[in-house]
């Protein structure tokens, strides 16, 4: 892969084994955040002890350190099986691609989280506060930044994908049946259930814990909006796909009609010709119409269908338990 289609974090993670250690330590950075606001805010006088401030926030340390290794390894998958996609749309798909490997989108987009974040401080600890001790709200500013920035290079990345994968369905298929029941487009079906998958990686734990507690107004509200959130990117996802859908159904309608025809001459003429051969040429035809009827009208082949189904009703199940827990009070 060219190094101008890396994402930034795959820029700056090492190789090999270092590699991994080095996503354990940027998982790691949450409670380091936590650690650090809670002893330096406790000696600025924000609160009467260090553990005032971490109460709360350790639930929120445990998510953002899952999301963050979810994140690392999966921006890696999805950035090479992007680029698996360069050639295939011609330039409209390249160029996207090369979008991917931005330094200065991600940034913006963790800058604003981190002012997100910000904003919360403002609210709970009063500007007063803030402006008396303002090394504990930089080094909290820096600290949430550097944990910022991988999930938002993964929210990027999975944007250029879904905007290549919308690009994709302006152009013809590249490939042709029988060679391929997918026509071409397996990739994209790979591409997808792994963002399918490390979605819902990411929010299922979210809306299983962020939303955790006794039942109340506010709290249903906070996971209704957490799953309309999911809902919305299961919906861009959806459509970016549909053009590439509709011309893998005309193609597979195209194909099964031509099929149909030859199945119906070879069936006339078994019941009406008593030789063998036209038995034989009824028999070909049928296998060939079942060879049209196996072509894909999505691009996904086997063996994503099956990954699919088991992600979707894994979380179909989550959301159902979830909420029936949330009116229940659980």
């Amino acid at each position: 892969m060219a190094v101008s289609h890396l994402p930034l974090t795959e820029r700056v993670l090492p190789a090999g084994n270092w590699r991994w250690l080095a996503i354990a330590g940027w998982s790691g950075l949450p409670f380091v955040r936590i650690a650090v606001f809670a002893l330096l805010g406790a000696a600025a006088g924000l609160a009467p002890d260090a553990g005032s401030l971490v109460t709360g926030h350790v639930v929120g340390g445990l998510l953002n350190a899952s999301v963050i290794a979810l994140v690392l390894v999966g921006t890696g998958i999805v950035a090479r099986q992007l680029d698996r996609l360069r050639t295939i749309g011609g330039e409209d798909t390249e160029r996207l691609v090369r979008l991917n490997g931005s330094i200065t989108l991600p940034l913006v987009i963790a800058l604003l989280l981190v002012l997100l974040n910000t904003a919360s401080h403002v609210q709970e600890f009063g500007l007063q506060a803030m402006v008396a001790a303002p090394l504990v709200f930089v080094i909290d500013f820096v600290l949430t930044l550097l944990f910022r920035i991988p999930q938002a290079t993964a929210f990027y990345s999975s944007v250029i994908a879904v905007l290549t994968v919308a690009a994709l369905g302006r152009h013809k298929l590249p490939g042709k049946f029988p060679e391929d029941r997918s026509l071409g487009l397996g990739s994209v079906g790979e591409l997808l259930t792994t963002i399918l998958v490390f979605y819902a990686a990411v929010f299922i734990p979210v809306l299983v814990f962020g939303t955790s507690g006794n039942v109340s107004e506010p709290r249903v509200t906070e996971f209704l909006l957490t799953l309309a959130m999911f809902g919305l990117g299961l919906a861009a996802i959806l459509l970016a796909v549909w053009r590439t859908h509709r011309q893998m159904a005309a193609e597979r309608s195209r194909q099964v009609e031509a099929a149909r025809a030859r199945y119906a001459a070879a069936y006339r003429r078994a019941v009406t010709d008593s030789d063998p051969a036209a038995g034989w040429a009824l028999q070909k035809q049928r296998l060939l119409l079942d060879g049209a009827e196996s072509i894909h009208q999505w691009p996904f082949d086997d063996r994503t269908q099956r990954i699919l189904a088991v992600v979707l009703t894994g979380v179909v199940t989550g959301i159902v338990l979830r909420l029936a827990a949330l009116l229940l009070g659980v």
